[in-house]
């Protein structure tokens, strides 16, 4: 919430300039059944990537030693991966970046990480789960397992980065016009 609270990609004046920019919410140009069915498909998509992708690339060994990760160890990767493309896709669909937003998703990955590293911890997972006590720690100590969460991140993002590449160029809302003529007329920006 508080990502896309902050967000502001058009600067007030021209949004009180160009109030047109605000009949785009009232024809569903931003939200509507096609887009909500759309994240729906984009969701599935995810879900299924994140589950495949830690199966088929995590058993046959993760160490040296040829130990076989059991369910617990993929499962956990598979949650770390969940939780990088949902910030990684907030950056992608987010119009504009600020010191806000980027410190609201560093500030989220502390939370994830210190909340994980807190249940990880012998006195509260063996309360949880017997499997749980430092497997965290064990998963992330592996360099297979942070090549797996960064290149997955990425890999399952690429659909979403080309609709949205598509959709800003061939299908593009009010504000995707306003935003690109201020871009290709920078000294209108200063006037205004």
């Amino acid at each position: 919430m508080a990502f896309f609270a902050l967000e502001q990609d058009i600067p007030p004046e021209i949004s009180l300039k160009y109030p047109n920019l605000y009949s785009a919410g009232q024809k569903n140009a931003y939200f509507g059944i096609k887009t909500f069915w759309s994240w729906i498909i984009y969701a599935f998509f995810n879900g299924t990537f994140i589950f495949w992708f830690s199966m088929t690339t995590i058993p046959g060994g993760i160490s040296n030693d040829g130990h076989e990760p059991g369910l617990f160890f993929i499962s956990t990767i598979s949650f770390v991966l969940l939780m990088h493309i949902i910030h990684v896709k907030f950056l992608v669909i987010c119009c504009f970046w600020n010191f806000y937003n980027i410190g609201a998703i560093f500030v989220s990955f502390f939370i994830f990480y210190g909340m994980v590293a807190l249940i990880n911890s012998d006195g509260v997972a063996f309360a949880i789960q017997p499997e749980f006590p430092g497997l965290f720690f064990l998963v992330l100590s592996f360099g297979k397992t942070w090549i797996i969460i960064i290149l997955g991140s990425f890999i399952a993002l690429i659909p979403d980065f080309i609709t949205l590449c598509v959709r800003k160029i061939f299908f593009p809302t009010p504000n995707d016009k306003i935003i690109a003529f201020l871009k290709e007329n920078k000294e209108n920006m200063d006037r205004i």
